[in-house]
């Protein structure tokens, strides 16, 4: 499993996925805790985007977020 982590801003986070669900076959995005985790059951190269925005702004939308790419490379065992 993977954990992301955020810097910055006003606590609490929102993580989202921002690619199809899931990440990878077999793979799960958990929002609540920023978590991928699972057993992957198809090798390959696989973009997945994660979105993370703070708290700014509780009572309306304009909460600073931020977008990263990354790729999760899953290879035979």
């Amino acid at each position: 499993s993977v954990t992301f982590y955020a810097d910055g801003g006003v606590l609490p986070y929102t993580w989202s996925l921002v690619t199809a669900p899931p990440p990878a076959p077999g793979i799960i995005f958990t929002a609540g805790t920023a978590i991928i985790s699972g057993t992957p059951t198809t090798r390959g190269a696989y973009n997945i985007r994660i979105q993370v925005c703070d708290n700014n702004d509780p009572a309306g939308t304009n909460d600073n977020c931020a977008i990263k790419s990354f790729v999760l490379t899953i290879n035979p065992p």
